[in-house]
């Protein structure tokens, strides 16, 4: 998965299903724009931000369900 920093704390997540196609995921609200966070508030795409690009332990604190969702 590339991940590119597009704006102030944003960053494009390229697709492993769609390829060229990229998804926005917005550090600052801990959203993405992709189908799997619509359904079911969380995916690979947030994930993969949170563990390379963030620090980890600040984003749990402030997104609680995003412990059940990295552990799963």
């Amino acid at each position: 998965m590339k991940i590119t920093p597009h704006d102030l704390g944003t960053f494009l997540v390229s697709s492993r299903s769609r390829r060229g196609q990229y998804h926005i995921v917005d550090m600052r609200e801990a959203t993405c724009s992709c189908e799997a966070f619509a359904t079911r508030g969380t995916c690979r795409h947030l994930r993969a931000v949170l563990l390379t690009k963030t620090n980890l332990a600040e984003r749990l604190r402030s997104r609680p369900a995003m412990t059940v969702a990295l552990i799963a």
